[in-house]
């Protein structure tokens, strides 16, 4: 755990590189900003100057559409099998009761000088978990569950926020 925040922390403080807008200066929410053929997170063969994934404009805002490989995984984390709703940077099914993700996120993003609010459960029964280093990177992670011991994560990791 002290391991995540840490690298999260190291994340958050260090200035990432950042995809070129187009050409108008504004992507559609389905319009990557920059392709690339793979994502290098999580794969040990990239290098630093290793293609970055695409950006795309959400109501939210600018995300990656991934998540670095120092992003903190919740234990029992492993990727969705189907795509969920709109745009994210990650889709994750954790085998683990809501409440625990949730408390999780708080402490991972808190151990590396994030501030952090939570929203509900709200009618869907989602809980929402957003994340600000006080400067560019901000991450939001809603998480869907009951008292079950499984909880669907879709995480929005900002493009403020670098990528490694």
């Amino acid at each position: 755990m002290a391991g995540l925040g840490a690298a999260l922390l190291t994340t958050a403080c260090t200035p990432g590189p950042t995809a070129s807008p187009p050409a108008s200066g504004v992507a559609a929410a389905s319009e990557p900003v920059a392709a690339s053929p793979a994502s290098s997170a999580g794969n040990p063969e990239s290098s630093p100057g290793a293609s970055l994934p695409s950006q795309t404009d959400t109501a939210w805002g600018r995300i990656w559409d991934d998540l670095p490989a120092s992003f903190p995984m919740a234990p029992g984390s492993h990727p969705a099998t189907d795509p969920g709703e709109g745009p994210s940077s990650g889709q994750l099914v954790v085998a683990a009761a809501r409440q625990d993700v949730v408390a999780f996120y708080r402490r991972a993003f808190a151990d590396a000088n994030f501030s952090t609010s939570t929203d509900g459960p709200l009618e869907d029964g989602r809980v929402t978990v957003t994340a600000s280093d006080g400067y560019l990177c901000r991450i939001q992670v809603s998480i869907r569950g009951s008292d079950t011991q499984l909880s669907r994560v879709m995480v929005l990791y900002g493009a403020g926020c670098p990528f490694d």
